[in-house]
């Protein structure tokens, strides 16, 4: 069986080596300049900066699993335990400590990508990985499909995984079929801005003895989610002089593309700035944008996907995947993964 998995992100990652471990004949083809999805690693001047998924929390066992598959249960760190903040109204901006519910994820000495790389390395001579080369167009080809990258010639396949979020996913199906294609599109998502910035430590006033605060949401609306302070529950993300503060954005309808990587970096210090006492601009900062970071979940969603893969199986072997489908986090996405590739392998 010859399966084009389209999109290498986590879940399309999971579905190739399932497929090719399967003794399917895979093709992973990826759009952007490098496999992960929302897992991105960046290191730079002595900071490592996680400019998406920062790790995993205890009730996410696949992807221990699969770090121990992949022999990389040495990378395996757990943050210190600090007192968890929480950011009042607007008008009243403190930081005040309240009982943590939740801990600083789990994650990778070496930066989320370890698993990324592992998962490509494992694919390495088990299947065609192409990256750069964004899809357009899918067409059925009985009893199976044609694939047609932008760059080079068509594909023809048995079988197909949208491991893709839901709105290309919309754009790939609809002329196939306009009514799937409608019910993908209305599986909404929200976009996430990550801002990470690093201070030189005497130009924060406050202790930073916490693993950050979030803002509940009836008080941020489209704003500032959360802010993590880094380099006190992962000290060596830093250099020991220096603060590294992440902070995740809502953005509003149109700041996405509306707002430059410098007026990000300024919204974020400008609210900073009087919670935490910064006494200067950041000496360094990474901004990432992600467009469909999150499916936004209502009464409807878990229906609506379950319409939508009831009418793909009817045209043929064609399988979604990812977070946008079966729940948010890098266990889900494992899951959904693996799970699609199990249905294709069973037919």
């Amino acid at each position: 069986m010859r399966v084009a998995v389209l999109g290498g992100g986590i879940a399309g990652l999971a579905a190739a080596i399932d497929l090719a471990e399967g003794g399917g004949d895979v093709v992973l083809i990826e759009a952007g300049d490098r496999f992960g999805g929302q897992v991105r690693t960046t290191r730079e001047r002595g900071f490592l900066i996680e400019e998406g998924a920062d790790g995993f929390g205890p009730d996410q066992p696949t992807v221990r699993a699969l770090l121990r598959d992949l022999h990389l249960d040495d990378e395996i760190i757990r943050p210190d335990r600090l007192t968890a903040l929480v950011l009042e109204a607007p008008g009243d901006l403190r930081a005040v400590p309240v009982p943590a519910t939740t801990v600083p994820p789990t994650t990778l000495r070496s930066g989320m990508a370890t698993l990324i790389n592992g998962m490509t390395r494992r694919l390495e001579r088990k299947a065609d990985l192409r990256i750069g080369n964004a899809v357009v167009a899918v067409t059925r080809t009985r009893p199976g499909w044609t694939v047609y990258p932008e760059l080079g010639a068509a594909l023809v396949v048995d079988a197909v995984v949208l491991a893709v979020p839901a709105r290309p996913a919309a754009w790939l199906i609809h002329p196939l079929s306009p009514q799937i294609g409608r019910v993908l599109a209305s599986l909404g998502t929200r976009a996430v801005v990550t801002v990470v910035a690093a201070y030189p430590k005497p130009a924060v006033r406050h202790s930073l003895t916490a693993s950050g605060f979030s803002v509940p949401r009836a008080e941020s609306g489209d704003g500032v989610e959360l802010c993590e302070f880094v380099s006190s529950v992962l000290p060596g993300r830093a250099p020991p002089d220096w603060a590294l503060l992440r902070t995740v954005m809502r953005p509003a309808r149109g700041e996405l593309v509306g707002t430059t990587d410098e007026g990000w970096a300024e919204v974020v210090h400008e609210i900073l700035r009087p919670v935490l006492g910064l006494q200067q601009p950041p000496g360094a900062v990474w901004v990432a944008r992600w467009a469909d970071a999150m499916p936004v979940v209502d009464d409807r969603y878990a229906s609506r996907v379950a319409e939508a893969r009831t009418g793909l199986r009817a045209l043929g072997r064609i399988e979604l995947a990812g977070a946008a489908y079966d729940g948010q986090g890098l266990d889900a996405a494992l899951q959904s993964g693996r799970a699609a590739a199990r249905r294709l392998l069973a037919t």
